[in-house]
């Protein structure tokens, strides 16, 4: 119990952008962890480590961090536990430009959670594999997995995520000049618009 506090105050410290007190927290939790060998612990507070790191412009730090965590496969049983950090390791590719990176690290946090029944993990991998697709201009790929996050966002009822998706298709398909899908999704946001605003 008092390890999972260093980690929650590294996040709390986080959202807070009291980056430097994060920072000593999730520290401090590495090093108690790694001494009594607590492994599911270790990877938690590793990831937390590598999303401050991130935060403070420290890439190349965070990607150490957040490849270190991979090292832990042999003690750590369930595989399910590395999605995050896989999904944090991404986003980092993807602030990098690192598109190749990118897409095998959430193909394969995406495929650990299809195994897991995770699918609020696919949905949130679908959608980054969109974002990276469009940051190369590969629209009619990145639609692919936007309409994927489209299938598992219905049953989620996350109204932001959805407005994100169908946001993002209709951007798609601007792109490669498809009108009648293109007016499709804009119909559709504005009705998302609808329900978040006025709740029908």
């Amino acid at each position: 119990i008092i390890i999972n506090m260093y980690n929650m105050y590294g996040l709390i410290y986080n959202d807070l952008q009291m980056y430097q007190k994060a920072l000593d927290y999730a520290n401090k939790g590495v090093i108690i962890a790694q001494k009594n060998k607590y492994f599911d612990s270790l990877l938690m507070l590793r990831t937390t480590l590598g999303i401050i790191l991130c935060n403070l412009g420290k890439n190349r730090e965070a990607e150490h961090c957040f490849l270190s965590i991979l090292e832990l496969k042999r003690s750590v049983k369930d595989e399910y536990n590395f999605v995050f950090a896989y999904v944090e390791l991404a986003k980092l590719y993807l602030k990098q430009k690192k598109w190749v990176k990118a897409e095998k690290t959430l193909k394969q946090a995406s495929q650990i959670s299809k195994q897991n029944n995770a699918f609020i993990h696919v949905m949130e991998c679908s959608i980054l594999l969109g974002d990276c697709y469009v940051n190369q201009k590969l629209y009619k790929e990145a639609i692919d997995h936007y309409q994927q996050a489209e299938l598992y966002i219905k049953t989620s009822e996350n109204l932001q995520k959805e407005r994100e998706v169908i946001t993002n298709l209709g951007y798609c398909y601007d792109k490669i000049g498809d009108t009648i899908q293109l007016k499709k999704y804009q119909k559709l946001a504005l009705q998302i618009n609808y329900k978040i605003r006025w709740g029908d």
